[in-house]
């Protein structure tokens, strides 16, 4: 008889995966990397966000030469690159006029404002015909125009302009298209004549100028 013998089959040596460990320090230290930078990220965010400044900023609108007034800005808390700058004091801006337009929301720098005029400035009040009273605030702008009437000292004739960009000193108390009003305007002392001429030769109207924010602005 012929006797078969099964050979046993000889086990095969499983080859290492040379590049297993190398792959897995990469990516071991890429973790680490990443955790390293996330912590630093996050301190330095966390560092910036309580590193804030007290400040003013505005609450109205003011055209350039308006007196800041106490109850036109409020203090606020500030993330700003320049500090030193910035103003926190009521009593260092009130009563100072402002540099230029400034908007609802500005924070306000010792650039923004400067003191009194030596030009010599007066309060003049005229009266607004019912219908004829726009929606003003302090710190506004009108041109202010005039239509000659009969019974005035001047010739009767079209309406023309006879001041403009006057800053509003007290609006008026309300608008109301069947009461008659008055507007209180601060105007250079040499223009207070043709103002006080101007209502009683006919009737005043003032034009609102509207404040153009820069940052609309385009080239």
């Amino acid at each position: 008889m012929v006797s078969l013998t099964r050979k046993s089959a000889k086990p095969k040596a499983i080859t290492p995966l040379k590049n297993y460990s190398s792959l897995r320090d990469v990516r071991l230290w890429a973790g680490v990397t990443l955790l390293i930078v996330c912590a630093l990220v996050g301190r330095s965010t966390i560092h910036g966000a309580s590193d804030r400044s007290d400040a003013l900023v505005l609450v109205n609108n003011l055209a350039q030469g308006a007196t800041i007034r106490a109850q036109d800005v409020r203090i606020t808390q500030v993330n700003v690159p320049n500090p030193d700058l910035l103003v926190s004091d009521t009593a260092q801006v009130v009563g100072q006029l402002v540099a230029s337009d400034l908007y609802t929301g500005h924070v306000l720098t010792v650039h923004d404002y400067r003191g009194q005029s030596t030009e010599q400035m007066r309060e003049v009040t005229v009266p607004l015909r019912a219908g004829h009273v726009p929606s003003l605030s302090y710190g506004d702008r009108v041109d202010v125009w005039v239509t000659p009437s009969t019974t005035g000292v001047a010739v009767p004739g079209p309406s023309h302009v006879i001041a403009t960009r006057v800053l509003v000193s007290v609006p008026p108390d309300s608008v109301d298209s069947t009461t008659d009003t008055s507007i209180t305007l601060s105007v250079a002392a040499d223009r207070v004549q043709a103002l006080v001429q101007a209502s009683q030769d006919g009737f005043i109207d003032v034009v609102s100028v509207p404040f153009e924010n820069p940052e609309r602005v385009t080239s």
